[in-house]
């Protein structure tokens, strides 16, 4: 997702400053305490949301953010568009998310 993102932000399709709404933070990840400072809010730019998602690992974060951009399919075809063998679905635990690993290499190396 992050990956996406930063190429849509470096393509101005999208801004880091766009603020998205509706937040709402996954209770089960630990983003109440590493961001205690951000709970109660119901917006927060794009760059705080990645961030977030990032730190915490929030799925709550990160669907807003993946709707912001047009929803799962064009996430899925960002990546697809650079990395064709890497498949990203909408459950982390999903045993479809897979990549081959050179390919998943350049990703991070990427990033």
């Amino acid at each position: 997702i992050g990956f996406a993102v930063a190429n849509m932000v470096k393509s101005k399709q999208i801004s880091w400053n766009d603020i998205l709404h509706q937040i709402k933070f996954n209770p089960k990840e630990d983003s109440a305490q590493l961001y205690p400072h951000l709970q109660g809010r119901d917006t927060l730019s794009l760059s705080k949301a990645v961030e977030v998602m990032i730190a915490c690992h929030d799925s709550y974060i990160a669907m807003v953010i993946v709707m912001h951009c047009g929803g799962w399919d064009t996430i899925r075809n960002y990546v697809s568009k650079y990395f064709s063998k890497i498949h990203v679905q909408e459950n982390p635990r999903d045993e479809q998310n897979v990549g081959e690993l050179n390919q998943v290499h350049s990703l991070l190396v990427h990033i």
